[in-house]
């Protein structure tokens, strides 16, 4: 049987905690301060059987945060009214947050019942059945029952078991996540921290990470109803050990997840309905309580679509957090009022990671979440994708929430069709939009294109600098990865080994140009070792210096022509010659001195030191004090 969480939820002392007690045999009140007083304070917890969990929750106004952070994470909700009490105000507040948390399946117990006339529970059944009226607990049943005498309480247990046969399986494969719920030290073990897993699933030994705080921790220990485990899955109670960490440094509400696959975040866009029962509208920038997972936040509202939310109106709004945290899209909130406290609303998240929607862009934010809210898988990966720049599967794991095999299938089909690209960066697959591989192929033509208009005789801009002038939001290795795909699809053209022009772009020479450059071609060839240097070759080809070193660029662009040290020229083929000539001299003897190169080439200290130079950082030699050695090219070509 798959793994099933029920949440009680109902007004102070209308018998929950009894009810849960008869109906498992362990009293979910476990601090000493609830027996003294008579009340649960905090959440408590027990097990109906081995796969179905309890999650008992306090019933007075002052604890509602603590009843929002259990029924967070249920699966089956157990309505409470007692019978010589009826509905009361935390019926109505629980009650709407459960319904708010679109909690799907759930049941009524009437408690008490032995307290009141069968009469007077007829009316408490009566105003039940009004108060659950087209909500998920219509039509379910509204069970009678008293825990002290166990009247009842099989009926109870039975429509429990049946309910848990019908809850849907928790999303299989996805990356792990339990918000903590709540933390201690055990004597000999160090921290533990329990919760109910959203997703995913957990082993012995795997690594989590701890957010916000973001602080990595393994797990020693698994354990579920006492129980020790080796792994524990998606709709399970569990406690995890983790030394690692102190009490101190975890609290309710922080979430344990796969590594990097959430991030923590100070703005979330969501949808809100507000309660038709809220007393005022939600005003801009109202300050509220935001309570999502185990966690209670402080946020204040930015509402896109228009200036309040009235009373049972929808909305799109960016909720401001006054600290950071890690949710998933479609993660369900709730809403309280500041003061007095008051559940007024909720609804699901959309973005759990988005930018400051400035008030001039409010209308573009909100079609964009419009789509986000009603797209697809693939249209919803699309967007994801795209709004990242670029994703990595584990990510869009963690933001969708599905199944591995239905992501999976959808992004081979975005691939397939061409609306998205993938490539090995940053050691790992990611996945980003044909649109903004378009805008990156876009933005490098016209930095070619102005580039070529200022430098004609260039034949390419270096690689590094074109990438430099680009504004497009991507990370340096995955621009590279880019540009190397413009050049594979010939939206560009690569000149030599690190150059890169527009695919149309040529080198265009007059007449005189062309023959200069004839002229010092042969000039740099006949020079050998000892070339013509910038002033000689300008004169001998009636230029000016500046043009002349124009002409020399062009040859080094078309890789006739090796530049060093900013002012010295080479013909590329004599440099090559001088590699073989090293070679054949290191054949005769392990190591050459600065006058054993100078006599080897012909040539004199003013040129055999840059050119040693240019061996050293090419690989072909390697200096050792005042020798050189063979360099690992050198070695590897012999």
């Amino acid at each position: 049987m798959k793994p099933v969480i029920i949440g009680t939820a109902g007004h102070i002392d209308h018998g929950k905690s009894s009810l849960v007690r008869a109906l498992t045999g362990t009293d979910p009140d476990r601090l000493k301060e609830e027996k003294e007083r008579g009340i649960t304070i905090d959440l408590g917890y027990a097990f109906l059987s081995e796969h179905i969990a309890f999650i008992d929750v306090p019933g007075h106004e002052r604890f509602i945060k603590n009843m929002v952070a259990g029924v967070t994470t249920v699966d089956i909700a157990l309505l409470v009214v007692a019978a010589d009490d009826g509905i009361m105000p935390q019926t109505r507040e629980h009650f709407d947050i459960l319904r708010l948390l679109d909690i799907e399946l759930g049941a009524v117990a009437i408690t008490k019942i032995d307290m009141a006339d069968p009469e007077w529970v007829d009316l408490v059944e009566q105003d039940v059945r009004a108060l659950v009226r087209g909500s998920f607990l219509e039509g379910q049943p509204v069970l009678r029952v008293d825990s002290l005498s166990l009247r009842g309480i099989d009926e109870v247990r039975a429509t429990l078991f049946h309910l848990a046969s019908q809850r849907k399986e928790r999303v299989p494969g996805a990356v792990m996540r339990l918000p903590v719920d709540r933390s201690f030290s055990v004597k000999g073990f160090g921290t533990v921290v329990t919760g109910s897993i959203l997703s995913g699933s957990v082993s012995l030994d795997d690594r989590l990470e701890l957010l916000p705080k973001g602080l990595e921790v393994r797990v020693r220990g698994i354990e579920s109803q006492g129980r020790a485990l080796a792994s524990a899955s998606a709709g399970m109670r569990v406690a995890l050990n983790l030394p690692q960490i102190s009490v101190s440094e975890v609290e309710r509400g922080d979430v344990l997840a796969s590594p990097l696959s959430l991030r923590p975040s100070t703005l979330i866009d969501a949808e809100l309905r507000l309660l038709s029962s809220s007393p005022t509208p939600l005003e801009q920038r109202q300050r509220v309580r935001l309570h999502i997972g185990t966690k209670e936040l402080l946020a204040r509202a930015a509402i896109l679509d228009r200036d309040r939310v009235e009373p049972g109106q929808e909305a799109l709004v960016q909720w401001v957090l006054e600290e950071p945290y890690a949710g998933g899209r479609l993660d369900r909130y709730v809403i309280r009022r500041y003061s007095p406290q008051l559940a007024i609303g909720g609804g699901r998240i959309l973005d759990p990671n988005p930018v400051r929607h400035r008030k001039r862009h409010a209308e573009t934010a909100t079609s964009s979440l419009r789509r986000l809210a009603d797209s697809r898988t693939e249209g919803l990966l699309l967007q994801l994708i795209a709004k990242a720049k670029t994703a990595n599967r584990q990510t869009l794991l963690a933001q969708l929430g599905l199944p591995e095999a239905e992501v999976d299938a959808a992004l081979s089909n975005l691939q397939a069709s061409g609306q998205s690209l993938s490539l090995e960066a940053r050691g790992e697959r990611l996945w980003l939009a044909r649109q903004t591989y378009l805008d990156f192929e876009s933005a490098l033509i016209a930095t070619l294109r102005a580039f070529h208009e200022k430098n004609p005789l260039r034949g390419g801009m270096k690689r590094a600098e074109a990438l430099g002038k680009l504004r497009v939001g991507l990370h340096e290795s995955i621009a590279r990865k880019l540009l190397e795909l413009a050049m594979t699809s010939r939206s560009v053209r690569p000149v030599g080994g690190e150059l890169v022009a527009a695919i149309d772009f040529e080198v265009s020479l007059t007449k005189k140009q062309k023959s200069a450059l004839d002229t010092i071609r042969k000039a740099l060839r006949d020079g050998r070792f000892q070339p013509p240097d910038i002033i000689g070759l300008a004169a001998a080809v009636s230029l000016d210096e500046k043009s002349a070193r124009d002409l020399l660029q062009v040859l080094v662009d078309q890789g006739e022509a090796i530049n060093l040290e900013g002012k010295i020229y080479f013909d590329a083929s004599i440099v090559a010659q001088g590699v073989d000539m090293l070679r054949a001299a290191f054949a005769e003897k392990p190591e050459l001195s600065m006058s054993d190169f100078r006599q080897l080439v012909d040539t004199s200290r003013k040129y055999s030191v840059p050119l040693l130079n240019y061996f050293d950082s090419e690989g072909y030699t390697m200096r050792r004090e005042d020798v050189r050695l063979p360099g690992p090219r050198l070695a590897h070509q012999g």
